[in-house]
């Protein structure tokens, strides 16, 4: 284009200079003719003169107007291509956003159907990278106290300089709302490493009016930048929030689904696990020792005297005395062991892979240590407490729950019967 420009002015600049050069030639020859010649010759002579100036004009404004057009179009060429790679750049970047967007709905789809705080962790660990490639994140989590912020998960080059900070450690908990950092300068949250990469934002969690924890993103390099302070990416900020509802909502769904499940399987009182629970888990017990011919035994338990507990302090002391019985038997049971509240003061303990004789010492020992327990209520001792206890044991006392249940219900009655404090087999 520009070589086609450059040719045309040279012609143009040939023809002006020949134009010139014949005119002068003519206006020469006039005046050669006016003096040899008559008269009429000179009148033919000055119209061709008058033709020729005028041709001379217009090559003229046609050479000072072909140079304005050549120097707009080039002008306008150049604005073209500007704005042809404006679009194009701002196509490339709604295509970004669009499958960050795509992303970021799928990740709250399946944040919806998560079951625990693993599979929570393992879906925003696999579409956080997605949506912010070369940045590094963290989610945290508010413990149940209010007092503690710890690290859940993390993704990224960069790993968290603090796994456990206190909430007021933290400006956007503190506010309640995002707290974008551009520089080291700038106002850094305490769990903020001052000497690592920025900008960085932090986000609370918050669903139903409660904040559940914190996500926290650190700028890596490339199109993962909050932008700077002349020119904030308020794109990548907004996608931040997004995540962040979805996360909060996620850990609010788990929390109420927890809440509900320990209400199902718990006793309120004593903490320990209600009938219901009970009888499922020796269900499911049974058919293990069956599959791997393994030993359960079972052990039933009566607080003694419970009613004279009842009527000579009270029936808030006898839920006090509930209360921390349920936490005694707490501590004294294994892990893969279902202490629960059968009714009333009785309880059952379930204990897996142990036989008769291994059943039988676990409750003497409880029998005894019980006899260390204090309980106060109102700043008045209760009293010395015991235990009546009945053991049974699978194959030998019975093949289902209900017969393991009768028995060990029938050794506990033996027990009461000839004066309590006592463990009895069946």
């Amino acid at each position: 284009m520009s070589q086609r420009t450059d040719r045309g002015r040279s012609e143009l600049s040939v023809r002006l200079v020949l134009t010139a050069v014949g005119t002068a030639f003519v206006m020469f020859t006039f005046e050669l003719t006016k003096q040899l010649f008559s008269p009429h010759i000179a009148i033919w002579t000055s119209h061709t003169i008058t033709i020729l100036f005028t041709s001379f004009v217009a090559t003229v404004a046609a050479y000072v107007m072909g140079k304005k057009l050549t120097s707009t179009n080039a002008e306008l060429e150049e604005r073209i291509c500007e704005r042809t790679g404006e679009i194009a750049e701002a196509n490339r970047r709604l295509a970004v956003e669009s499958r960050q967007i795509t992303t970021l709905s799928q990740m709250g789809t399946l944040l919806q159907t998560c079951a625990s705080l693993e599979e929570v962790s393992a879906v925003i660990r696999q579409f956080a990278q997605q949506i912010f490639p070369t940045d590094s994140g963290t989610v945290w989590t508010i413990s149940e106290s209010r007092n503690i912020v710890e690290a859940a998960m993390s993704w990224g080059k960069s790993s968290p300089t603090e796994l456990v900070f206190a909430p007021e450690d933290c400006w956007a908990l503190r506010q309640g709302r995002p707290h974008l950092v551009l520089m080291a300068s700038g106002l850094l949250c305490r769990h903020i490493n001052p000497n690592g990469s920025f900008p960085t934002l932090c986000v609370p969690l918050t669903a139903h009016s409660e904040t559940l924890g914190l996500l926290y993103i650190q700028n890596g390099s490339g199109e993962g930048a909050f932008g700077n302070a002349d020119a904030p990416n308020e794109s990548k900020q907004q996608f931040a929030i997004a995540m962040a509802g979805h996360i909060a909502l996620a850990l609010s769904n788990l929390r109420l689904s927890e809440k509900l499940r320990h209400q199902s399987i718990r006793d309120p009182l004593t903490g320990l696990f209600n009938r219901r629970y009970m009888e499922e888990s020796l269900e499911r017990e049974l058919r293990r020792a069956v599959r791997n011919n393994e030993l359960v035994a079972l052990l039933m338990i009566d607080i003694d005297h419970f009613k004279q507990f009842n009527d000579t302090f009270g029936h808030q002391a006898g839920d006090t005395l509930l209360r921390e019985f349920g936490t005694f038997l707490r501590q004294r049971t294994r892990g893969q062991d279902v202490a629960c509240r059968f009714g009333g003061e009785e309880f059952v303990i379930i204990l897996t892979a142990s036989s008769l004789d291994g059943a039988s010492q676990r409750a003497e020992l409880l029998r005894e240590e019980l006899k260390q327990l204090v309980v106060q209520h109102v700043g008045q001792v209760l009293g010395a407490l015991s235990i009546s206890i009945g053991v049974s044991a699978f194959p030998n006392n019975g093949s289902s729950a209900e017969e393991l249940l009768n028995t060990a219900d029938q050794a506990l009655y033996r027990a009461k019967s000839e004066g309590r404090d006592k463990v009895v087999l069946a």
